[in-house]
């Protein structure tokens, strides 16, 4: 996300969580020839934090979530189910706890289609567990309807911007994700990612990861994304949108796709011409080889603020203007697929590491 602050940066110290997960002594110094390695394990760190700061326990490690949606872009209605897999951290205590703010929870079920009691508040989803799993890796289905959810923002057009396209977009930093589908909203509670998206199908859907399947059958498209590469609840995007879709070529062997509205995306696809240069700079500050298997932009043109969902960023339309002027948002969000996504944050009172790297990678990139 793009900040506007005056950042003192410092070195942090290698027994920092941020230092230890990225491995400072990978960084590539540009005074020297070593090659970029590639990316094959996710690094686990060892935590003592057992308390959010609203003082609610977590229970739970999640491994992945697999959401079936349909989304109704015109009113805010999101419906449908996550399927969340987990383990849990204490069998003593029978019970998952998810984040679900303003919901309608029609049911829950186990792996075996079973029902379960639950205790939801409005803003606590409490799943009662059967006892002889908790020593498993297990699973349960949600359905809900989330309507008009504080993060998912809706716009189109209006007297001030007659030629604005009918568009919605989540916007869930630091924890908004909650409000459109369940889940443990914590940055440090990454999970692997399936998603799949019903439509209406004068609208284009955007999710984080390769674009496994689009088809559409009698006026509804259903898209389904995967993400192979587990991901915080607040870097989960979802942009649905009267989008032209655009084809940015390759970079090694991962597609870049531009997502914009008709009326802006000559100047739009001029902001982002440069994509793959600046995925190679970074490439070479960090000699970390691009983390992800596919990279997109979608255009809003909700708000002026833009967001690096992993894979999948967001960019605020102010700055499309067809001049390269917003290609320092371009590359602050590029460079926020290593730091903030790829390394992410273990609680919110470090999101300055988030923001101060990819800013000082701006630096290197002149």
């Amino acid at each position: 996300m793009r900040f506007f602050l005056l950042l003192f940066l410092t070195w942090p110290d290698s027994s920092s969580t941020f230092a230890k997960a990225l491995n400072f002594s990978s960084l590539r110094n540009p005074q020297h020839d070593q090659s970029i390695h590639d990316i094959h394990t996710v690094k686990h760190l060892p935590s003592n934090k057992s308390f959010h700061p609203r003082d609610r326990r977590i229970n739970a490690v999640p491994s992945a979530y697999h959401l079936d949606i349909s989304v109704h872009p015109e009113s805010g209605l999101i419906e449908g189910k996550n399927t969340i897999s987990f383990k849990l951290k204490d069998p003593q205590n029978p019970t998952l706890s998810l984040d679900a703010g303003h919901m309608r929870i029609k049911a829950v079920h186990d792996k075996h289609r079973m029902p379960l009691g639950f205790d939801y508040d409005g803003k606590t989803l409490n799943i009662e567990l059967p006892l002889h799993q908790t020593n498993e890796q297990q699973a349960v289905t949600i359905h809900y309807e989330a309507l008009r959810s504080q993060s998912f923002f809706l716009t189109g057009p209006d007297a001030s911007n007659p030629n604005r396209s009918n568009s919605s977009y989540t916007f869930t930093q630091p924890e908004g994700s909650q409000h459109w589908f369940p889940c443990i909203d914590r940055p440090n509670a990454k999970a692997l990612l399936d998603i799949k998206i019903a439509t209406p199908e004068a609208y284009k859907a955007l999710s984080n990861g390769l674009l496994i399947s689009e088809k559409s059958l009698a006026g509804i498209t259903r898209y389904h994304y995967r993400m192979d590469f587990p991901v915080a609840p607040y870097l989960i995007s979802l942009a649905v949108g009267e989008f032209e879709v655009h084809e940015l070529g390759t970079y090694q062997n991962k597609p870049l796709k531009l997502w914009s509205p008709p009326a802006i995306a000559h100047a739009a696809l001029k902001e982002v011409s440069n994509t793959a240069k600046i995925m190679e700079a970074i490439e070479e500050f960090t000699g970390v080889s691009y983390p992800f298997s596919s990279y997109s932009q979608a255009v809003a043109q909700a708000w002026s603020s833009s967001m690096e969902h992993q894979s999948a960023t967001t960019m605020g339309g102010w700055r499309i203007r067809g001049d390269l002027s917003g290609e320092g948002v371009v590359a602050h969000e590029l460079a926020h697929q290593w730091f903030g996504d790829w390394v992410t944050c273990e609680s919110w009172k470090e999101m300055w590491l988030n923001e101060g790297f990819a800013s000082y990678s701006l630096s290197y990139l002149g």
